[in-house]
């Protein structure tokens, strides 16, 4: 008895032949947007974070009742103090117009900015050669013009701290759709074991060995399996750039760079192949341990 390709078991006549695919295309689906849509945030979160920790932003708020000219003056000030402080690299102060184009996508294009009473802001990139200690600078701001600078880490934290939840919440949800996979596997098996149970029987008779029989459900398991994963990975790709495409327009700033734009198309391509490989060996396990209950 040959153990090739060839099948003795019609098992593409079982019902899961036709329910499986389509259960393991939606589970390929829903996984592949979670490691997809985990990924691209973190790239622009670190993306986002490589263009704060090297910037401090410097604000001077006005006080009561004073003139433009005293806060201009206190505003030349601060920056002659910060271009002489150790490890800064260059100092710029917003105008107002910068301002405007950092709130238009927030606040609208009718945004009236003389109408807000708005700080003055001063945005310092820092040369990333020495450490620069904010509490220090802002005492020395405090003591000599009322400024106060931000060195954004409350930010900073909050999106580590958020970025951790988003990559457990990911892993929680693959192990949940692997675990589906194999639970709805090992019941599409255990259903074609019992509808062709006097088949395997009369194999058994002839000399089929386990191994055998076994074979014929991996690969049947297997097949249905890599239909179904490709169907949900080209199904989540596709909605990915539909997403990406329409974020687009928001005008955010955000996106991510083509060296790293890959990563998520790799992630979803790489679930057909473990799709494949979790249902090989959930069919044979399952079929093997039915086998040796029937003997």
């Amino acid at each position: 008895m040959a153990a090739g390709r060839q099948s003795d078991i019609p098992l593409s006549r079982d019902p899961s032949a036709r329910f499986l695919p389509w259960i393991v295309a939606f589970l390929t689906y829903i996984a592949a947007l979670s490691v997809a849509g985990y990924l691209a945030l973190a790239q622009l979160s670190v993306d986002w974070n490589d263009g704060l920790s090297n910037a401090i932003t410097v604000e001077i708020t006005a006080l009561e009742g004073e003139e433009d000219a005293s806060i201009n003056g206190r505003v030349q000030t601060t920056v002659a103090l910060l271009r002489g402080y150790p490890g800064v690299e260059s100092v710029e102060v917003l105008s107002r117009a910068k301002i405007r184009e950092f709130l238009e996508p927030w606040l609208g294009k009718a945004l009236d900015i003389g109408a807000l009473p708005l700080p003055r802001l001063i945005d310092v990139r820092l040369s990333g050669d020495e450490d620069v200690d904010v509490v220090a600078l802002n005492e020395k701001l405090a003591g000599s013009t009322g400024a106060r600078a931000d060195d954004h880490a409350i930010w900073r934290d909050r999106m580590e701290r958020f970025l951790g939840s988003l990559e457990w919440a990911a892993i929680a949800i693959v192990a949940v759709v692997v675990a589906a996979a194999v639970i709805m596997v090992a019941f599409a098996t255990r259903g074609s074991l019992a509808a062709h149970r006097e088949t395997i029987e009369l194999l058994h008779l002839i000399g089929a060995r386990d191994d055998y029989i076994a074979r014929q459900f991996q690969r049947h398991a297997m097949r249905l399996a890599m239909i179904g994963s490709v169907l949900g990975a080209l199904a989540a790709m596709a909605t990915a750039f539909l997403i990406s495409q329409s974020a687009s327009g928001l005008e955010t700033g955000a996106g991510l760079g083509a060296e790293t734009a890959y990563l998520p198309v790799v992630a979803t391509l790489a679930l057909p192949p473990i799709s494949t490989i979790v249902a090989l060996f959930t069919a044979r396990r399952t079929v093997l341990k039915a086998l040796r209950r029937m003997t």
